[in-house]
């Protein structure tokens, strides 16, 4: 995918570039469902989603029943 590539470029790792393309398609998700669109672990997916959030790219919604992640949009 072109996309993946140019946020390589952007010093993001695949795995953050996926989940941050996941998240477009499914906004917002839960890292289950990242995991499953993306390709990515489900063990990987927590630390690369909260690594978005470090980054700035992706903001972390915590609720009694679980997380849900939306990305910061692509024109940002």
């Amino acid at each position: 995918m072109e996309l993946i590539q140019q946020l390589k470029q952007l010093g993001y790792t695949e795995y953050e570039a996926k989940a941050y393309i996941a998240l477009i398609t499914q906004n917002p998700a839960t890292a289950y469902q990242v995991s499953k669109v993306s390709g990515i672990p489900r063990a990987r997916v927590y630390d690369t989603l909260n690594t978005l959030v470090e980054k700035g790219l992706v903001m972390k919604e915590e609720t009694p029943d679980q997380s849900l992640y939306t990305p910061i949009p692509v024109a940002v």
